[in-house]
């Protein structure tokens, strides 16, 4: 099926493929949660065998079946539908895996351009999320963000192209200190080069460090590094931090440039979200909590910054069902206060009593311009 959509810039048509059958119509609808989808959307560029052979990567993002592996890679319960509805299969959708990008997100989201639903979302004063704007400034750091199921620390993908985009894929009348606007767009050209927060692979002196997923362990931070407490292991999960986070010893004190999120401890149980950091549980009440954190390690390091709590069903997946129900404000005197020894600062050397040293590692999204 082929349809006209309203164009980006308000004139301009965008012809879109749908897959119509009945299980992919119904789980369409019901991911979505809009009742007038006719199908699912299918990919309109690139080449042969990705255009028409996939899911649109606007619309479905790490879906196993867009037409471009950029992060977390799910088979859902849409491509098993589709599965269904050739005939040829019986699935089982027990086995789907959770797709949380455009999950409820209405028919705003599932119908419209990106544009369409930043604006929308900007006169409304609420987030864009998943898209975004931001464009990191060399002398700031950079600022992270999660990605939608909380897997990995992510950045917005928003780049510059050497020419304007299409017609159809420009979002931008204005961005900050920006002349040519029409110029920028997202990375991946298959999702109609949307910006959204996307996983990336830290990088220094142009050789690759580490990942941003959180469960795998091999991308924890080296230990001299690791200003913000991170682990990285098959319990992590990524929460938003509230403030740079620093170490301070002996009058030295680290702070890391780069900031925004990190990959944190997790424990999903009756009584909600647990977020664990050097050992201590700090409970999450209510989405958009504020933890302030101050821990100090075996080395006597001591920690300070503080983390934004998400919602319980947004990380505890398999037990969204038994998250109880938010607490606000929290109770007094809940969250744990974690011991500060003292400290022998002749273990301190090569430093100057009161040094403020900035760290700044390069990044590389999984996909560039």
């Amino acid at each position: 099926m082929i349809r006209k959509d309203k164009g980006n810039n308000g004139s301009v048509p965008h012809k879109i493929n749908v897959m119509v059958t009945k299980r992919v119509r119904e789980e369409a609808r019901k991911h979505f949660n809009c009742s007038t989808l006719e199908g699912g959307e299918l990919e309109n560029q690139g080449g042969k065998g990705t255009a028409l052979a996939h899911w649109e990567k606007r619309l479905f993002e790490n879906e196993g079946m867009t037409g471009a592996t950029t992060q977390n890679s799910v088979f859902s319960r849409m491509t098993l539908a589709l599965m269904e509805d050739t005939g040829w299969y019986k699935v089982d959708y027990s086995l789907a895996e959770p797709l949380h990008w455009g999950e409820n997100m209405g028919c705003l989201f599932a119908k419209n351009s990106c544009k369409a639903w930043m604006s929308f979302q900007r006169s409304a004063k609420e987030t864009i999320a998943p898209f975004c704007d931001i464009l990191d400034s060399p002398s700031e750091g950079k600022h992270t963000k999660c990605t939608v199921d909380h897997r990995s620390v992510a950045i917005c993908n928003l780049g510059e192209y050497t020419a304007p985009l299409p017609v159809e894929y420009q979002y931008f009348e204005f961005l900050p200190g920006i002349a040519m606007p029409q110029n920028y767009g997202g990375t991946v050209a298959l999702a109609d080069y949307c910006p959204y927060f996307q996983a990336l692979t830290w990088t220094k002196a142009g050789k690759q460090v580490r990942g941003s997923t959180c469960r795998f362990g091999e991308n924890t931070p080296v230990q001299e590094n690791n200003y913000g407490m991170e682990y990285y292991g098959k319990t992590a999960t990524c929460v938003e931090q509230g403030s740079h986070w620093s170490k301070t010893k002996c009058g030295v004190k680290w702070i890391a440039r780069d900031w925004g999120s990190g990959c944190y401890n997790h424990l999903c149980d009756n009584s909600g979200l647990w977020i664990v950091i050097e050992g201590y549980k700090y409970r999450c009440f209510h989405k958009g909590q504020i933890l302030d954190v101050r821990v100090q390690n075996q080395d006597g390091w001591d920690f300070r910054g503080s983390i934004v709590c998400p919602a319980c069903k947004e990380v505890c997946y398999e037990r969204r069902n038994l998250c109880p129900a938010e607490i606000k404000p929290p109770p007094a005197n809940s969250q744990p206060s974690p011991v500060i020894s003292e400290v022998t600062c002749a273990a301190i050397q090569n430093h100057g009593t009161s040094s403020i040293l900035y760290i700044n590692m390069l990044f590389v999204l999984a996909l560039s311009l």
